[in-house]
């Protein structure tokens, strides 16, 4: 070991190399007092660099980290074109199925991973015109959707037509009528509509405010809960879809037909597509006032008596034909006339 003194260095250091048997050289620098005194200075350099060695895993699982964290930038995900974006995006706007009920799946977590897609979710106003309301136990609306996010939905889908959705079985009576009063000032975008309801529910009576505001609507769906209710011979129909000018599909009772049809007065001869559950009289006269028809499913009451000498109901594009077995069913079949029928 030898000792060499810098000339510009204080006078008080000096400069120590140390040759290793590798042929290695590293310098400390030190200060000149008797020997313990640097062998002292030599422990403390060493707990040193040992401390710095301990960090140093931490410091490279940063290292790591950070890298890692950001070479998702590069990523071909956010290389992805906008429009190949919008049209994944557009396949998460569907119901989702949960036991025998469909719940909403609105598009809002999509914002929520970055700002490249909520920018384009934001954008593209058919992930918003879709509106599932699902209202199945008492309150349960308010924990998951809520009028201003009704609101907002509406205000982001632009001038598209609106697809509304909605299930009224138990809550609160003024809830539902914040989103009615929402809806209804909307009607004239509404594009379809679907409406799932108890029977004691006032339903028809808010539609009753749609009648001649809804020049869109092509598709109506109305299903009750409630088995064994019976429209009687004395009911009115109600007339709030007498004017709908695009409407061609009429849904009024559910697959399986186990509620009878509400009586409403329609534009029968517009419509190609019909579902419902009336007496054989009533289904008669409803098929000859609707010669248009592709698609026809009916269901048949037994609470009237059948006693028709009427004309042929002729339906010359109707394809296909479902009856729900019944021993009424028959007799429809000697008064319909459909030359293309294959189902």
């Amino acid at each position: 070991m030898s000792c060499h003194r810098q000339a510009a260095a204080s006078p008080f250091i000096s400069t120590f190399t140390l040759k290793s048997a590798t042929r290695r050289t590293r310098r400390v620098q030190c200060t000149l007092f008797p020997p313990s005194s640097l062998a002292e200075i030599q422990v403390q350099n060493f707990e040193v660099l040992n401390d710095a060695s301990q960090d140093l895993p931490t410091e490279l699982e940063d290292v790591v980290h950070f890298i890692r964290s950001h070479t998702g930038i590069l990523g071909a995900s956010r290389r992805v074109p906008a429009e190949l974006v919008v049209e994944i995006f557009s396949h998460t706007t569907e119901s989702r199925r949960v036991g025998k009920a469909a719940v909403p799946c609105p598009p809002w977590r999509l914002g929520h991973i970055c700002k490249f897609w909520r920018d384009v979710a934001l954008s593209v106003p058919s992930l918003w015109n879709s509106f599932r309301i699902y209202q199945p136990f008492l309150n349960s609306i308010s924990r998951t959707y809520s009028p201003s996010m009704l609101e907002a939905q509406i205000l982001r889908s632009g001038d598209l037509p609106l697809d509304v959705s909605v299930t009224w079985l138990r809550g609160d009576a003024a809830v539902q009528m914040e989103f009615w009063e929402i809806l209804l000032a909307n009607s004239h975008r509404w594009g379809s509509f679907y409406a799932r309801y108890k029977m004691d529910s006032n339903i028809d009576d808010v539609l009753s405010r749609i009648r001649g505001r809804i020049p869109l609507l092509k598709e109506f769906r109305l299903v009750r809960e409630r088995r064994n209710s019976y429209v009687t011979e004395g009911d009115e129909g109600y007339e709030y879809l007498s004017v709908a000018p695009c409407l061609r599909e009429i849904a009024l009772v559910n697959n399986k037909f186990s509620n009878n049809s509400p009586r409403l007065v329609l534009p029968w001869a517009q419509i190609t597509r019909y579902r419902g559950r009336y007496s054989l009289q009533e289904q008669l006269d409803i098929v000859r006032a609707a010669p248009n028809l592709v698609e026809c499913s009916m269901g048949i009451t037994s609470d009237f008596v059948f006693n028709d000498s009427g004309a042929t109901a002729k339906l010359p594009r109707l394809c296909r034909l479902f009856l729900q077995p019944s021993h009424d069913a028959v007799n429809i079949l000697a008064h319909i006339h459909a030359p293309v029928l294959r189902q």
